[in-house]
């Protein structure tokens, strides 16, 4: 009996065994798969958002592993709403993004408006109105599979203010009367109050202010009546009083609008109303007042980011210190509101590049899910293949067979994930990365050149805040011993200091800082260090730079960058001149740190800021 009879029995017996294992195990994890997705979807329920996350993540790993498409967009659009409800858009987008992607891609025409229509609110509440215009009437073309009619109204509310911002007030109107059409059906007592008020302050914008006086004391009175978050519409109701000269009625409706934002812990809107009232004080010829509010309006606006309010706050600074004949401090707030001005414009140009690249990125995303499709059905017929050859064969084909197909899968798995990781990196820089290349290209000035390297320094500092950032195992805090030294290892690189031409003495303690503190640290970290490699060391033999960073107390970071150079005269000192300088004062405002400087034997910065 030859040896091929032999051992075909065992073969056969080998394949149908492994076929059925393939086949048991993928069972097994399709139904693990739905254990996390309900388990992932309890905590969503119950507002318990990093768990939820948690379970998210492996729930899209799971996905891509058994190459299970509708899994992979419902986590994707779960996610999107985890990082949406803790008002981190920018993350909330990139996955609302991606999971529409995949719906589409997929066909799948019952899943797909919801996430068009999370999408639309996300650039809405960005100020993206053309974008959040184009998904929302994507996902009304999908009305029959907007199930829920909440769904539809808060899609109609989202076109409603875009055109508001847009200025196309019978637009808006029409959607916001369709959008409390639905309310009132439904007995949403909060939609019907939130659109009135929406209504109200349309018609303010509009100068119908008999109008707006009508539907924002509806508004009132239904948030009133219900208990209701009610602060934004007494505002807007003292705003109505304020221009129609009812200078009492605008104050008591400013004053309990600020009591009830206190109350609702509207934190972020505060410096508006705040605003209003020093508006209020300076018509009514109350400077010291007005001054007070103004004060506290700037502080809450350089706290929370908030660009509209601060440019509202400084061009009342400007009208007060008018009034008081100071020329001086009108002089310096008109200086401030034209840097504010310009980085509002910066971000709408920065907003046009990026949706240029937002849009190669999405087709490119599009054809790698395509790809994907297609390698998913080859590796199919491939295991179905190597099965067939196997059987013909040796069992010691098929372990080499399966080797392979785990291979592929796992480099696969590892590739999607890179493909993740460098799309949300480039997200956070492209505009940079693309305002500087276009730049560089054309720049023959050194000093322009100079500017530009300067600006690629400030990228590679974000850059490599981003990649610890999304390399480690969380995505909130990075290790600021490992940062802080590659950073300042690169930069003497970068300005030709290598070990032997310069003595570096790094004191950095193991601490882990908020990605909200380290990306400002490490732009002013960049900026005293090239300095220092710029122009403390010029015909200097024996260059010596301190860098430290340490807990002065158990709340406060200190950060220490001293050389051994020839000084900062005491004009610089005092005030500083160059952009770089002055972002570093910038950036620590906001970190609501204090910066020391002293010019003895070198020059020292010393800069404390709160944890």
């Amino acid at each position: 009996m030859s040896l091929r009879w032999i051992l075909s029995p065992l073969i056969l017996s080998t394949v149908i065994s492994y076929g059925q294992s393939v086949d048991a195990s993928k069972n097994r994890l399709d139904i693990w798969e739905e254990n996390v997705e309900r388990t992932a979807n309890d905590f969503y329920s119950n507002k318990k958002y990093d768990s939820a996350y948690k379970y998210y993540r492996i729930s899209l790993r799971n996905a891509r592993k058994i190459d299970s498409f509708k899994v992979e967009g419902r986590a994707l659009l779960a996610i999107g709403s985890i990082f949406q409800n803790k008002d981190n858009f920018d993350s909330a987008m990139f996955y609302y993004e991606n999971s529409a992607l995949v719906f589409e891609s997929i066909g799948d025409s019952v899943i797909l408006p919801s996430a068009l229509s999370n999408l639309g609110v996300v650039y809405k509440d960005k100020g993206l109105y053309e974008k959040a215009l184009t998904v929302s009437f994507g996902a009304l073309s999908f009305s029959s599979h907007l199930k829920k009619e909440e769904d539809l109204a808060r899609t109609y509310n989202t076109i409603a203010t875009c055109y508001k911002h847009l200025r196309r007030y019978n637009e808006s109107l029409d959607y916001y009367r369709r959008a409390i059409a639905i309310q009132i059906k439904l007995s949403n007592v909060k939609g019907v109050g939130n659109s009135y008020n929406n209504i109200g302050s349309l018609f303010s914008q509009m100068q119908e202010y008999d109008s707006a006086i009508f539907n924002l004391q509806k508004a009132l009175s239904i948030r009133e009546l219900n208990d209701l978050k009610r602060g934004s519409t007494l505002q807007n109701l003292g705003e109505v009083a304020m221009i129609q000269e009812k200078y009492a009625d605008a104050e008591v409706y400013f004053f309990r609008s600020l009591e009830r934002k206190h109350l609702e812990n509207d934190v972020r809107a505060l410096s508006s109303t705040l605003n209003c009232i020093a508006e209020l004080y300076i018509i009514k010829r109350d400077y010291a007042s007005a001054m007070q509010y103004l004060t506290q309006a700037d502080s809450l606006s350089h706290a929370f980011g908030s660009m509209e309010a601060l440019r509202h706050n400084l061009q009342l600074k400007m009208a007060l210190y008018d009034s008081l004949h100071d020329p001086v401090n009108g002089y310096l707030a008109a200086k401030e509101l034209l840097i504010v001005k310009d980085s509002l414009i910066d971000e709408d140009m920065a907003s046009r590049i990026s949706d240029i690249q937002s849009r190669y990125e999405k087709e490119k995303y599009k054809q790698d899910l395509e790809e994907s499709r297609k390698q998913t059905l080859n590796e199919r017929n491939t295991k179905q293949m190597l099965i067939i050859v196997v059987v013909l064969t040796l069992v010691i084909a098929l372990l080499l067979g399966y080797s392979i197909i785990v291979t592929r899968r796992n480099k696969r798995s590892v590739e999607l994930l890179l493909k993740e990781l460098h799309h949300r990196v480039k997200n956070n820089l492209q505009v940079l990365s693309s305002l500087l290349s276009l730049q560089s290209q054309q720049l023959t000035d050194s000093n322009a050149i100079q500017a530009v390297k300067a600006s690629e320094s400030r990228v590679n500092a974000m850059a490599l805040i981003h990649r610890k950032l999304y390399l480690g195992d969380t995505n909130r805090t990075i290790d600021i011993k490992d940062y802080v030294t590659e950073l300042v290892n690169y930069l003497a690189q970068t300005y030709g200091y290598y070990d032997d031409k310069l003595k570096l003495n790094l004191q950095i303690e193991d601490l882990a800082i908020d990605v909200d503190k380290a990306i400002p640290l490490g732009l002013i970290l960049n900026e005293l260090v090239s300095n220092a490699f710029k122009y403390a060391y010029t015909d200097h033999e024996t260059p010596e730079l301190y860098v430290g960073v340490s807990k002065d107390t158990p709340t406060t970071l200190m950060i220490q960058v001293r050389d051994n150079g020839q000084g900062m005269t005491e004009q610089k000192k005092g005030a500083p001149t160059s952009f770089g300088l002055k972002m570093v004062n910038t950036l620590t405002r906001e970190l609501r740190g204090k910066l020391a400087v002293s010019a003895s034997q070198g020059t020292t910065y010393v800069l404390n800021i709160p944890l």
